[in-house]
């Protein structure tokens, strides 16, 4: 079985040279975007997380828009712990000026109670002026 080819009239390869060139157009108008991006973000290598990434660009003095969103993450992450421990050490300041108190208390209550007859002692005092 032979296939035979029909002859393409002029409209068909024109229109089809037109798509193809639109497209490849789009596509490089697309990849240049994405270098724009890559480039602000950081290396591909930094964005994939690569520790073996190319060192020279990782010590590049610029600054990124990767390492800005790392930089939050890792303060918020200090502040989240430092705000931990500063809850912590503060429930403990507090649990101790509760116990201190509840010691001073019983110490009041223990050392300055009145006695027993100190009341009746004062009352006759008082009948008696």
């Amino acid at each position: 079985m032979a296939v035979v080819l029909k002859p393409v009239d002029d409209s068909s390869v024109k229109w089809l040279e037109t798509f193809v060139n639109g497209g490849t157009a789009q596509i490089m108008a697309i990849a240049e975007d994405v270098q724009k991006l890559c480039k602000a973000l950081g290396n591909m290598d930094e964005l994939q997380g690569d520790p073996e990434g190319d060192a020279g660009a990782s010590q590049t003095a610029t600054f990124t828009l990767l390492q800005g969103i790392r930089g939050l993450a890792e303060d918020s992450k200090r502040r989240d712990r430092d705000s931990e421990y500063l809850l912590g050490t503060m429930n403990g300041l507090v649990a101790a000026l509760n116990e201190d108190m509840r010691k001073n208390a019983e110490m009041r209550n223990t050392y300055c109670k009145p006695e027993p007859n100190a009341n009746l002692f004062l009352a006759i005092r008082c009948v008696l002026k």
